[in-house]
């Protein structure tokens, strides 16, 4: 919970604010697909990245949102590569000023994206690890 901007009471926010100038690039923080790109409600200028990896089924799917753009790179189907420029940062939707909200989900259940970043290098070794062995197991951040 924090105090909600424009009204001041305590509201649930599923992600983090990161402060940036108008127009900053964006990059996808790792492969996916491109879920949704396109104006979503109080996130404005949005891009959905579902993070899934078929050959190891086992792992639990991931999603991360990318919300308050000025502009969008990237259309519905588009696979991209992690560090790809996906949009622009802006202050559309429901914002007061610049900045890039990000939130992760992780199989439906919004996760800390702070903790998700930091255990990104260990899941991305566990993915690498999984192929090359073709031994799937769980993992569990």
């Amino acid at each position: 919970m924090r105090p909600d901007p424009f009204t001041g009471k305590p509201a649930f926010h599923s992600g983090i604010d990161i402060a940036a100038d108008m127009g900053t690039p964006v990059y996808a923080i790792q492969d996916g697909t491109i879920i949704y790109s396109g104006k979503k409600g109080g996130y404005g200028n949005c891009v959905i990245i579902d993070h899934y990896y078929p050959d190891v089924p086992q792992i639990p799917r991931l999603q991360t949102l990318y919300g308050h753009n000025s502009s969008l790179l990237v259309n519905v189907g588009d696979n991209v590569r992690r560090g790809q420029v996906i949009a622009y940062v802006g202050s559309t939707g429901r914002s007061n000023g610049p900045h890039l909200h990000f939130e992760v989900s992780y199989n439906k259940q919004y996760v800390n994206p702070m903790d998700y970043l930091y255990k990104l290098p260990s899941y991305l070794d566990y993915v690498a690890y999984a192929r090359s062995k073709n031994r799937y197991t769980s993992y569990k951040p």
